[in-house]
């Protein structure tokens, strides 16, 4: 449809942290032949690139939740802090993907309200909905999903587990770094037998786990959005989540 896609490799440490390889001299020839420059993610180092050439008109979406994914990060949230608010000031509009994240943009960062607006995620009801009807819940199935950081706090729905009678189960989908923490825990409070790590999965089998679920659990302590929580409600799930702004 007359669109255009280029693809830019990268290079970086992680899967968090990454650098396209040709996007900044591509950029630096063309900012004055586009209607708008996009970019994703506050703490992603390619804003501040993309600030310093000064395109026509720069938004960024933010999903800035406020709490480092891990030490190193934390580290660097500090230098980054000074570049990274010069950068979104200078944007000609900040998306914010819930009012909660709006106001920490304008509080923390000094991005003038005028230029920001709310545009909340949303989900395919379809494909989450989509030939899993006939899959019944399964009582005492109790469900986590997201990646495995200790800001996610699955270890207090672990702690639930070990509360509640032998019949209830918690299936924890999606991974990351904290996952042998949470083997470790899981071990140690009796509950690895009822404990299921699914790793990552596809949409599809994602839907088919919300589908069965009895209750999905999200205990993170921070969040721009909560989009598991969105995604488990148009599913039919019954949720219980932490009481933040997001």
């Amino acid at each position: 449809n007359d669109v255009s896609i280029i693809h830019f490799g990268s290079w970086g440490p992680g899967d968090a942290y990454r650098f396209p390889r040709g996007l900044t001299h591509f950029l630096r020839g063309r900012q004055d032949g586009f209607d708008v420059v996009h970019v994703h993610n506050y703490h992603a180092a390619l804003i501040p690139w993309v600030a310093a050439l000064r395109p026509r008109r720069l938004v960024v979406t933010q999903h800035l939740n406020d709490t480092p994914h891990s030490r190193i990060a934390a580290l660097l949230h500090a230098p980054y802090a000074l570049i990274g608010r010069l950068a979104m000031q200078s944007a000609g509009a900040v998306v914010c993907v819930s009012s909660a994240e709006q106001e920490r943009v304008v509080a923390r960062l000094g991005v003038l309200r005028e230029r920001t607006i709310v545009i909340p995620n949303g989900v395919d009801n379809s494909s989450l909905q989509r030939g899993t009807a006939a899959v019944d819940r399964e009582p005492g199935l109790l469900l986590v999903v997201g990646r495995l950081q200790p800001y996610k706090r699955v270890e207090d729905a672990m702690s639930v587990l070990a509360a509640l009678p032998l019949h209830y189960r918690l299936a924890i989908v999606g991974d990351g770094p904290y996952r042998e923490s949470l083997e470790s825990l899981a071990a140690k409070l009796g509950v690895a037998h009822r404990v299921t790590f699914a790793g990552r999965a596809t949409d599809g089998e994602l839907s088919n786990w919300f589908r069965r679920a009895q209750l999905v659990l999200n205990f993170s302590q921070a969040e721009a959005f909560g989009m598991t929580v969105l995604e488990a409600v148009a599913a039919g799930c019954q949720v219980v989540c932490s009481d933040i702004p997001a």
